[in-house]
């Protein structure tokens, strides 16, 4: 049986628990990187075609030069080239998908409101042989975890792959957030990274779509703030949580809750 995502990142942390020293650095030997290498997968609420899918290096959901990009074709797969000296670094870093406006989608049709995807980082060695599926449910995922990140100082892939006890703290953080998505929506955890669509399974394909129109709202949300605090290094609406989280550096961290019925803003500095 194929295993899930987080069934290879608890074999990844528990192949290096011998690793790190007191400062939580980690001392493994990375796995060599090879000359050719690519994630590859789908974009699927339906078939997404012409999103754009990104290596988010720098933790904050926006393409920056550098992060290696591809874009969807008719069917919703992408091939993600990997250069030599990203792909250890790679699976520290989250997959971002951007579905812009007139994107189509093969069961619904043109997109007529952006959004994103995300599929957490996998926390074991990218391979040609896996399949890397970024869908609606592996967004809800990310969103939990992500709004820990945002209280935290900056998050890179580089500062992950080089801390341990970073590592393990995101893995327990995607186990927590494993648990409470198959318990809130009532599915098997194997059912939050598979293609739904090949598999008939029109109840996940259902609940997908219903998903996407919360993140729709969430991405218009993100970018009107994004406007109003251009000097934040992470902004984000999660309508599933109903929550905005904005920090700005360097002087403190300010944490902005927003709730998604009142619409009340409370700000929380943290140091």
């Amino acid at each position: 049986m194929k295993k899930t995502p987080l069934a290879m990142m608890l074999m990844a942390t528990l192949s290096g628990c011998g690793g790190g020293g007191s400062d939580g650095g980690n001392t493994d030997s990375p796995t060599p990187p090879s000359a050719s290498l690519a994630m590859s997968g789908k974009a699927i609420d339906g078939y997404i075609q012409g999103a754009t899918v990104y290596l988010d290096l720098y933790f904050n959901r926006q393409w920056e030069d550098g992060e290696p990009k591809t874009t969807t074709n008719d069917a919703g797969d992408y091939r993600l080239e990997l250069p030599i000296d990203l792909q250890t670094c790679a699976q520290y870093a989250p997959l971002v998908v951007d579905v812009p406006v007139d994107a189509v989608d093969q069961d619904l049709g043109p997109v007529t409101e952006a959004y994103q995807m995300v599929l957490p980082p996998t926390f074991a060695p990218i391979t040609k042989d896996d399949v890397y599926h970024v869908t609606p449910l592996t967004t809800v995922l990310w969103s939990s975890v992500e709004s820990e990140l945002a209280a935290q100082s900056q998050t890179t892939c580089q500062t992950v792959m080089a801390n341990r006890q970073k590592q393990e703290q995101l893995i327990a953080s995607m186990k927590q957030a494993v648990s409470r998505v198959v318990s809130h929506y009532n599915i098997s955890e194997q059912k939050l990274y598979t293609d739904f669509i090949a598999n008939g399974d029109s109840v996940t394909g259902t609940l997908a779509q219903e998903i996407v129109r919360g993140l729709q709202q969430s991405f218009t949300e993100t970018e009107a703030l994004k406007r109003e605090n251009p000097d934040a290094t992470f902004v984000y609406v999660d309508y599933h949580k109903g929550i905005v989280a904005i920090t700005t550096m360097p002087i403190r961290r300010l944490g902005i809750v927003k709730s998604c019925c009142t619409g009340e803003l409370k700000a929380a500095p943290s140091w």
